[in-house]
């Protein structure tokens, strides 16, 4: 079953922000490892079960998750809210690869494998 599964792929770009607006302020540390895995760097994304780790921050307790791939692209997008810490945040990943079509539809399943 997908649920116990993880998929493993490279980010091409990463987008983490406080969501929604009205929860607690995200406190220095926080911020400062955000800012970490935000941005064009590559980076490893490792998805399971309910949680979604980009580079070194986990986040936990992921719902809404959308998963997309815009056209005349060769890339997928996954966007989700989550956890990290105490705090609450909106995610957007984006996937560039020749697997492009691949890493979206092992992303699909494990979305609706895991009701998310």
């Amino acid at each position: 079953m997908l649920a116990d599964s993880e998929i493993r792929f490279v980010s091409e770009k990463v987008h983490a922000h406080r969501w929604p607006q009205d929860s607690p302020a995200w406190d220095d540390p926080a911020r400062s490892l955000i800012d970490g895995i935000n941005g064009t760097k590559p980076g490893q994304v490792i998805v399971r079960g309910t949680s979604v780790t980009v580079k070194d921050v986990e986040f936990h307790s992921v719902g809404k998750v959308g998963v997309s791939v815009p056209p005349f692209k060769r890339e997928c997008t996954m966007i989700f809210e989550a956890k990290f810490g105490g705090f609450s945040a909106h995610v957007h990943i984006t996937a560039r690869s020749d697997d492009y079509a691949g890493i979206f539809g092992r992303l699909v399943s494990w979305r609706d494998s895991n009701l998310l």
